[in-house]
């Protein structure tokens, strides 16, 4: 079998020939830092203001979010749920989750908080996925607390449908 050897040109030629890209395959990474603190003791969820926006570039495309964290409560015990809502386009948002994640703590303490969730919105529309939180039991819970090193990172991976 003989060997051809690429210049530049055929090189441009081989990279921009909209070659398929493989099922299963990551072709977009998005990620969003949230350094502020979402405190509350209403059992009612709100919004965190913590959001990611992506725009997929296939309707066929599964999106998978991962959420990484954490939860602070300064009561005697805290219970923070967390639901993960979605907006297509410019409709509103709404619950995709149900509570996801559930920070139970038994003192003022903060702990790790983590999740993750796939999900096929069928549209190439932008996708803008927004945390809401609510106390499980009344008393004063934070999402991401307020440590010095608190933070949550939400990212977001494209993969090919």
């Amino acid at each position: 079998m003989a060997l051809t050897k690429l210049n530049n040109q055929s090189l441009s030629a081989v990279t921009s020939a909209g070659l398929p890209i493989k099922s299963g395959s990551i072709i977009n990474v998005t990620s969003s830092r949230f350094t502020g603190t979402f405190c509350t003791s209403s059992t009612s969820f709100s919004t965190t203001g913590h959001n990611i926006t992506v725009t997929p570039s296939s309707t066929s495309s599964k999106l998978m979010l991962f959420n990484l964290g954490g939860a602070q409560t300064y009561a005697a015990v805290g219970d923070l749920r967390v639901r993960v809502y979605r907006k297509i386009g410019t409709g509103s948002f709404s619950d995709i989750t149900g509570d996801i994640s559930r920070a139970y703590l038994a003192s003022a303490y903060y702990i790790p908080l983590a999740f993750s969730y796939t999900d096929t919105p069928a549209t190439t529309d932008a996708v803008t996925y927004e945390i809401y939180a609510a106390s499980g039991n009344g008393n004063s819970i934070c999402y991401a607390g307020t440590n010095i090193d608190s933070r949550q990172e939400l990212t977001i991976m494209e993969i090919a449908g």
